[in-house]
């Protein structure tokens, strides 16, 4: 009953204590994924303004962690979501920028820069300039 409670109401708040009051009763990454992009999927369908939207989704994506294989499968469906709508940050930064740091290594690694330098500037790992230099060259 509260939940429903909580699930209809147009307050921003009552997001951010559903958020808070299913991250515990999840037991594995698997059931936090289906509750982010639930929560997720209510709050696009709220009509929140852009600002009081992202402060939500910043707080949901602080609170329910995923393993980056998720993240990424979320990014996925937020985006279809995202149709003229808000878009989502934070977590999605975070991929968005790691995958432009890739595309800077690859154009280092064509111009011959060193696996350091290259780890120095993007701040990628060499193990992952390394990986990237072997795909290359498949």
């Amino acid at each position: 009953m509260l939940k429903m409670t909580i699930e209809r109401s147009d307050n921003p708040m009552a997001m951010v204590v559903l958020a808070s009051i299913e991250n515990q009763k999840a037991k594995d990454a698997g059931e936090r994924y289906n509750i982010k992009l639930s929560l997720m999927r209510k709050l696009y369908t709220k009509g929140f303004d852009k600002n009081r939207a992202l402060s939500v989704l910043k707080f949901i994506d602080w609170v329910i962690t995923l393993p980056a294989i998720f993240e990424e499968k979320l990014k996925q469906e937020v985006d279809k979501m995202e149709v003229g709508t808000m878009a989502y940050v934070t977590s999605f930064e975070r991929l968005a920028k790691k995958e432009g740091k890739v595309e800077d290594a690859l154009k280092m690694l064509e111009k011959n820069y060193s696996i350091e330098d290259i780890s120095d500037i993007t701040g990628l790992s060499t193990e992952e300039i390394s990986k990237l230099k072997v795909a290359e060259k498949a």
